[in-house]
């Protein structure tokens, strides 16, 4: 592994907790923990690793729940996660184009994925490079989020939504936009993940 630090960022919703569709973030905190216990016990220099959380979050867009309250749910959340040294720092959206709540409506917003806003944004904060760093999503959005910002190398988890007929479609489309990979679960992107890290340069 190169002395460069290395940059992880994960999505939430099918990736640090099953993606159970609305709501999923407010019961998720304990499948988040026990993910990010196994991804840090992974790495043999924590300290040179970046973990961040870029997520795309429209409950309140949709206005199934107060933009407010929401905000201090999802905060406390990730804020959670920051103070155990889960995860290094995050970044949320809580746009969308077609929101109900008008004040959260906004087109060609450039923190949604699949724009690269908070990705870039975390690599800035924290002084890292696209060159060392990777993804890992569940939807074609993180894909194409990854491209957008340069990253390295992106993976796509399989959740048990995601039919195996879906993947194939998307993956023939995704292989001439970037080069990404496919683990079936979080304990084979583990796998990948040591691997990259190991042949990082």
């Amino acid at each position: 592994m190169s002395d460069t630090k290395v940059g992880i960022f994960l999505d939430a919703d099918g990736v640090l907790w099953p993606d159970i569709g609305a709501g999923g973030i407010l019961e998720g905190l304990a499948e988040a923990r026990r993910r990010l216990r196994s991804l840090t016990q992974t790495l043999e220099r924590r300290e040179n690793v970046f973990i961040g959380v870029v997520s795309n979050q429209t409950l309140a867009a949709r206005a199934v729940i107060p933009f407010e309250d929401f905000r201090l749910e999802v905060f406390s959340t990730f804020q959670s996660l920051l103070e155990d040294s889960l995860i290094d720092d995050f970044r949320v959206c809580f746009h969308h184009p077609s929101a109900n709540y008008l004040p959260l409506r906004i087109d060609n917003c450039s923190c949604r994925k699949p724009s690269p806003g908070m990705i870039i944004d975390l690599i800035r904060s924290h002084a890292l490079q696209p060159s060392h760093s990777l993804i890992l999503g569940d939807r074609i959005s993180d894909i194409l989020a990854a491209r957008n910002a340069d990253l390295n190398e992106a993976i796509l988890l399989l959740g048990p939504r995601m039919l195996e007929a879906n993947i194939s479609m998307q993956s023939k489309h995704l292989g001439s936009l970037i080069q990404f990979r496919i683990a079936r679960d979080f304990s084979e992107f583990l796998e990948i993940l040591k691997w990259w890290i190991k042949n990082d340069k």
